[in-house]
């Protein structure tokens, strides 16, 4: 065999790969050949920056209305809240009922994990004073298993806003759950729909 058909084979065979990948992914793949010069264009079908935009202006949930194109994403999907709080899980209840979500809760870390072995939810919430090393541990787990995988802290902090935290897990506050956990439910979301 020849130099040059081994390059072509194997050039087949790495286009092949790519367009198995975009075509997985759902992107759209578009290759322009001139002479010695490959173009390769992908097209992926949400951007981080549409998958904001998405959550803060589309799938606004704190409003009345939830019946919304977001409300109907995420309607369905299940929810695990791991907090002793009796007060908070009801509160997050409500939250996730008015917006189609299913929620299950647990009072310790070590129920999270084996109720995520059993059955790996569609999104975590924890209590800030649940997130201990055990929990961390269970985290650490999850992208193997999905990635970018949604949680949710809340957090007792004074004057907590919503954030994102550069460990992936949005943080909303005790306080200011009935507001701020809808708007991170969609962004935590957005993440997998």
């Amino acid at each position: 065999m020849h130099a040059e058909d081994e390059t072509d084979q194997q050039e087949r065979l790495s286009w092949h790969l790519v367009t198995e990948m975009c075509r997985t992914i759902g992107a759209a793949l578009h290759r322009v050949q001139s002479a010695g010069q490959t173009l390769v264009m992908v097209e992926f079908p949400r951007t981080v920056r549409e998958m904001e935009g998405l959550s803060a202006m589309e799938v606004d949930l704190s409003t009345a209305d939830h019946a919304g194109d977001g409300a109907r994403l995420i309607a369905g999907h299940r929810a695990l809240i791991v907090s002793s709080d009796v007060k908070l899980r009801e509160q997050v209840k409500k939250v996730c009922q008015d917006i189609g979500l299913t929620l299950d809760n647990v009072p310790s870390s070590t129920l999270a994990a084996q109720r995520c072995e059993q059955e790996l939810q569609d999104l975590i919430i924890v209590d800030e004073r649940i997130n201990d090393e055990r929990f961390g541990r269970l985290r650490a787990r999850l992208p193997s298993r999905q990635a970018n995988f949604p949680s949710i802290e809340i957090t007792y902090s004074e004057n907590a806003a919503l954030s994102l935290e550069g460990g992936g897990m949005a943080r909303v506050s005790r306080k200011q759950v009935g507001s701020q956990l809808p708007q991170a439910l969609a962004l935590e979301m957005s993440k997998i729909l």
